[in-house]
């Protein structure tokens, strides 16, 4: 507080040698004061709320409302918003989802069959066996080289189940060429166990290996 003293004449019961003593608050000059507002400047929480209101009413297409109802059309717009991300996020998803999904075909696995004996059959001593090839197509030798296709080769009582990658199967009576690309032949063997080989190979009747092998054991009754 502080003591300040003015002319007022014949206005202050206190007046001495033309002075009145007032008592005024002091304020602290290291605060500053506000101006005083004009009655018709708006105030800054006002305009805040008036463009926020104008912005909700505006996104939604209608005019600029206060109150409760502002409050509804601001909580509308935004679930309206959310609602959107939501259902492109789901959307992506989905799409993302139905091209992994996609089926894939796993490629036929390599190898070859007697399609009409198996092992341990019990057979005549003539018959007829049926030969089949998976992942490689057939093709005569006379051909020439044709990538990923061969020919059927038939071992009887040979050393092993099959003839290394590479190798060339020798011709003798032991070793049958079907070097037209046939798919069947007929063996006649002495009454007994035999072991045969089924090898499938390439134009020069080299070897594709053990994965293009089969062996089965057959078992020759003798005629009656």
């Amino acid at each position: 507080m502080y003591v300040e003293q003015s002319p007022l004449p014949g206005k202050c019961p206190g007046l001495i040698r033309g002075l009145c003593t007032r008592v005024r608050p002091r304020v602290s000059p290291s605060r500053t004061t506000t101006p005083t507002r004009g009655s018709d400047e708006p105030h800054p929480d006002n305009m805040l709320a008036l463009l926020t209101n104008s912005a909700t009413a505006f996104s939604l297409g209608g005019a600029p409302v206060h109150g409760a109802s502002a409050r509804v059309q601001r909580h509308t717009a935004v679930v309206s918003l959310n609602s959107r991300r939501q259902f492109l996020g789901t959307s992506a998803a989905a799409l993302a989802a139905t091209i992994t999904a996609a089926p894939t075909y796993a490629a036929p696995k390599n190898s070859v069959s007697f399609s009409n004996v198996k092992d341990g059959d019990t057979v005549p001593s003539t018959f007829t066996y049926k030969l089949e090839v998976t992942g490689y197509g057939l093709s005569p030798a006379a051909d020439g080289p044709k990538p990923g296709t061969g020919h059927h080769h038939l071992i009887i009582d040979g050393p092993g189940a099959f003839v290394p990658p590479g190798e060339v199967i020798p011709m003798d009576a032991t070793h049958k060429h079907y070097g037209k690309a046939q798919t069947e032949g007929t063996l006649e063997l002495e009454p007994g166990k035999h072991k045969i080989t089924m090898q499938f190979a390439n134009h020069l009747h080299e070897s594709y290996g053990k994965e293009f092998a089969k062996t089965i054991t057959v078992n020759v009754k003798a005629d009656a």
